[in-house]
């Protein structure tokens, strides 16, 4: 789907009390909601880099950007909205949002680690059927932030807000910087 069937699908499962995926959990529920808010203020709010938009006003040849999240998670809430700004900076770039567990045979070619963490973001030429890069499930210093926090032992509250300042911190400018130096190559 593109990213705007995406948000109304998403702010249909929050006027339901739902959320996307296999599991119908409160605490995802919640997320899925809380995710609709930043997914508009980021949407609304970012400005992106000037050298990434020159990049993206470069390419010549349609490309196919593949997402593929679930409404519940928060990296993707950081992530889509800013992917979606720099798809609509040139036309020959189509997005399409898959869900997660919709699509479990093309998630588990990407998987991070061994896990199905989302979201990812992998660029095709216009057929998809040349892989270009992947990218995801967050920018590096998020990931690594995620990592260490994973090995000391932190719950996934603690890991998850801890993450969340750090998206907050960064203003989506890693992401910007890391999809501008792999759209390069």
């Amino acid at each position: 789907m593109p990213y705007s069937a995406y948000l109304s699908l998403t702010e249909k499962l929050v006027a339901e009390n739902k959320t996307s995926g296999n599991e119908q959990r409160e605490d995802l529920v919640a997320y899925t909601k809380l995710n609709l808010q930043r997914m508009q203020r980021i949407g609304k709010t970012t400005h992106l880099l000037p050298e990434l938009v020159q990049t993206l006003q470069l390419i010549q040849q349609p490309q196919l950007w593949v997402i593929i999240t679930e409404t519940w998670c928060g990296d993707a809430a950081q992530n889509l909205p800013i992917i979606h700004l720099m798809a609509e900076k040139n036309p020959k770039i189509q997005v399409r949002i898959v869900l997660r567990d919709q699509h479990p045979e093309l998630m588990d070619q990407y998987l991070t680690n061994g896990a199905r963490s989302i979201p990812k973001l992998i660029v095709f030429d216009e057929s998809g059927e040349k892989e270009f890069f992947n990218w995801g499930p967050r920018p590096k210093g998020a990931q690594e932030l995620a990592m260490e926090l994973k090995n000391q032992g932190a719950d996934h509250e603690t890991k998850a807000l801890a993450v969340q300042k750090w998206y907050l911190a960064d203003k989506g400018l890693s992401m910007q910087e890391e999809i501008n130096t792999l759209l390069q190559k």
